[in-house]
């Protein structure tokens, strides 16, 4: 399993790529907001990937993306909600 850390920005992505030991196998400091590249650097990882992102104001170029290919899962994004 390959593990990815997203920071998503207005006009870039930076990202890295962890292996199960915790050693980067991958990074991207300023990967451009297009789906289609984000993917493609995902898929040049190999195998199975795990993806959490931190996202503020910058995920609607990414949200609602829907499945390219087979065996690939859409990116959803939802609002928490604290209790009061």
């Amino acid at each position: 399993m390959i593990w990815v850390g997203l920071d998503l920005h207005k006009r870039y992505v930076t990202s890295w790529a962890l292996d199960d030991t915790g050693v980067v196998v991958a990074e991207h400091r300023r990967l451009p907001t297009d789906p289609e590249l984000l993917v493609a650097w995902l898929r040049e990882l190999g195998g199975p990937v795990t993806v959490a992102m931190e996202a503020t104001l910058y995920w609607a170029w990414l949200h609602g993306r829907e499945p390219a290919h087979r065996g690939e899962r859409s990116v959803r994004a939802g609002r928490s909600r604290s209790a009061a």
